[in-house]
């Protein structure tokens, strides 16, 4: 399994154009995310990846990414998790109200 410190996945955010799969429940989803990522639900997200597309997988703590990585790297899905989720997080957050 591949992983990402926060550091450079920062540095990777801010100066490519990255495909974000937040794993978190809606509420803290809603709460504030990466701006750009899309909510990973189990099965219905899975059915719209592109096995062309590298996506990086991020969660509150770490700890779910890293479960949902391995299970998509499994599928043949070429996944990254990134190491701290979101609690080390610095960078602007999108607010979703709907």
């Amino acid at each position: 399994m591949q992983s990402i410190s926060m550091q450079a996945f920062t540095e990777k955010v801010a100066n490519e154009n990255v495909s974000i799969l937040d794993v978190r429940g809606i509420e803290k989803y809603r709460a504030g995310h990466i701006p750009g990522a899309k909510r990973y639900i189990a099965g219905e997200t899975q059915a719209k990846l592109s096995p062309e597309i590298t996506y990086y997988i991020i969660c509150q703590v770490g700890v779910t990414s890293v479960r949902v990585t391995k299970a998509l790297e499994a599928l043949g899905f070429d996944v990254i998790n990134v190491e701290g989720g979101m609690v080390q997080w610095q960078g602007d957050l999108a607010v979703d109200e709907s």
